[in-house]
């Protein structure tokens, strides 16, 4: 153990030394200076490194904007346009067919013969085929294979004549028939008209 020195405070003089090594003055009695150390701590710092603290840095999710309110887009109803129903008639036939008859003013075995729209008047045979036939008639001698033509045209009911005796017309109110007729010529429901030496009269429903 050394002796500090009470002049100079220098603590490693040997324990039997009489005077100070540094400054010469006398030690005397003072106790030896038992050097003290610094106790021990039993704290031991933990190996592992200090914690990091953790991030101030806000979540990357961003703060959501508020949007703008945009007001609910109104929907107008559209005025309905009331209408009237469309009648829907019936188209008249293309070609729609004419009708008429003709009516013998003798006697004969049929009442009346149909035309639709034209027929043939004459005899039938099979080289001239007529739509009426006269041939069953009582004195239809005088009356030509292709006698006479009727035909529907244009709103107006013709005659043709195409004989050898001849085709005659008595118009409607008339007392007697008129020439023999040349061309197509017009006739009217309750006209007479004779073929020949057979009469008919003409009529339309």
């Amino acid at each position: 153990m050394s002796i500090e020195c009470p002049t100079c405070g220098y603590e490693g003089n040997p324990p039997d030394a009489e005077f100070c090594e540094t400054c010469g003055a006398e030690l005397g009695n003072t106790p030896p200076v038992t050097p003290t150390s610094s106790p021990s701590s039993s704290f031991t710092p933990p190996t592992q490194g200090i914690p990091t603290p953790p991030s101030l840095t806000p979540p990357t999710q961003g703060i959501p904007i508020p949007q703008p309110l945009t007001p609910p887009t109104q929907v107008i109803p559209t005025p309905q346009v009331m209408t009237a129903p469309m009648q829907v008639t019936s188209p008249s036939p293309i070609g729609a067919m004419a009708t008429a008859r003709l009516i013998p003013l003798f006697n004969a075995p049929t009442a009346e013969f149909k035309i639709y729209n034209s027929a043939v008047i004459g005899i039938f045979t099979p080289g001239n085929p007529v739509e009426i036939d006269l041939d069953s008639c009582a004195n239809s001698d005088k009356v030509s294979q292709h006698h006479a033509e009727i035909t529907y045209e244009n709103g107006v009911w013709l005659i043709k004549d195409s004989s050898t005796n001849g085709t005659y017309i008595k118009t409607l109110g008339q007392a007697k028939f008129g020439a023999r007729i040349m061309s197509p010529t017009p006739i009217n429901s309750g006209d007479t008209i004779a073929f020949a030496n057979l009469v008919f009269q003409f009529q339309t429903p």
